[in-house]
């Protein structure tokens, strides 16, 4: 790994590194968003976390047909 010296291309690093990680605490909280969801609706429902996580993914992904299929 080469070490850039110029003080342009350190920032030009620095920055992409805070963009990546300012998107990873975007990703952790909207995980952290879904897990609360789940367990308020479930909770509320009285519905399994396990299948309601299944019925949001095969939503999500438009897949319900082959949900079924496996099940």
């Amino acid at each position: 790994m080469s070490l850039q010296s110029s003080p342009a291309d350190r920032k030009a690093i620095f920055d992409c590194i805070k963009e990546i990680s300012g998107s990873m605490t975007r990703i952790d909280d909207e995980r952290q968003f879904i897990r609360d969801a789940i367990n308020n609706i479930c909770d509320s429902m009285k519905i399994s976390k396990k299948t309601f996580r299944r019925m949001a993914k095969a939503y999500h992904k438009q897949n319900f047909d082959k949900e079924v299929e496996v099940s």
